[in-house]
């Protein structure tokens, strides 16, 4: 469980999960161009390795998500990626709209 510092990530994550670690390429800021492109690369990196022992939860902030990958998830949103160890990214996919329960859908 790694989670933003910021914006009650940590808050969200600990409700959720019962616990959460604070990784900084989660963070909100600073959004300068460099800095941004690092967060983005180390994000990235972390989606394309398969976890160890299970699935891995990040609760972050959607432009670091459209940052990393290019979707920009709704406010509140969820995304789940499938990484293929080193490969590019599989796209992922998002809860259905339907209601609680609803299976995941692949992105193109």
């Amino acid at each position: 469980m790694l989670s933003s510092q910021w914006c009650r990530c940590l808050e969200t994550a600990r409700l959720a999960f019962g616990r959460a670690e604070p990784w900084p390429p989660l963070n909100a800021a600073p959004r300068d161009a460099e800095r941004v492109a690092a967060r983005a690369r180390e994000l990235r990196a972390r989606l394309a390795t398969p976890p160890a022992g299970g699935n891995l939860v990040l609760v972050t902030h959607g432009f670091n998500i459209r940052d990393a990958t290019g979707d920009m998830p709704a406010e509140g949103g969820l995304v789940v990626f499938t990484p293929l160890g080193g490969r590019p990214l599989h796209g992922g996919g998002t809860p259905g709209t339907r209601g609680p329960g609803d299976a995941v859908s692949a992105r193109p």
